[in-house]
Formats: C-alpha cells, structure tokens, sequence
C-alpha cells in the first residue's frame, strides 16, 4: 500500500485514505447527491483507488486524482465536473 503522496511542488506527505473518501464526499455532494448516494459512491471509489495503490510504495498525487476520476466516469461523471468546479472556485481564492 502506498506510504507516501508525492505533491505538485514535490513535497512528500504520509499517505491518508480518508483524504481520499474526503474529497470524492464533498464532490458528490456538491453534485448534488444525497448523504446515502454519496457514500455509496465514497465506498466504491474508494475501494477500487485502494487497490489499485496496493503494490506501490509512493505514489503522486495527480496519479491519485487520475484513478478517482476514472472511476467516478464510470460511475457518476457529474462528480467530477463538481470537482472541477470547487478545484477552480478554491484556486480563485487563492
């Protein structure tokens, strides 16, 4: 399982699973997507990004995004035009 997250500017955090589930909740929220929908969804993401990081030690973080995104493709797609959405909303605060 992967230990560590590499960033954009190269820095290096211990990996946390409950990053992951964090960020798929809020966009299937902001989707609109009830508390039970988006946890089911939460769950099946999560679940496939996990084992797909089983056999690396280090992973980055855009390879991270990279797998959520195919999965919430095939699952709910308007998830991730929510997360595009709060990505590029955070960025402009900023």
């Amino acid at each position: 399982m992967a230990t560590q997250v590499v960033k954009k500017d190269g820095s290096i955090q211990p990996f946390n699973a409950e990053k992951i589930k964090a960020a798929i909740r809020g966009a299937s929220t902001e989707a609109g997507l009830d508390a039970a929908a988006a946890e089911t969804i939460v769950i099946k993401v999560s679940e496939s990004v996990l084992a797909a990081l089983a056999t690396k030690d280090q992973i980055k973080s855009s390879e991270i995004k990279d797998l959520i995104f195919a999965e919430l493709q095939k699952i709910n797609p308007a998830i991730i035009d929510a997360w595009n959405k709060y990505a590029a909303a955070k960025q402009a605060q900023a």
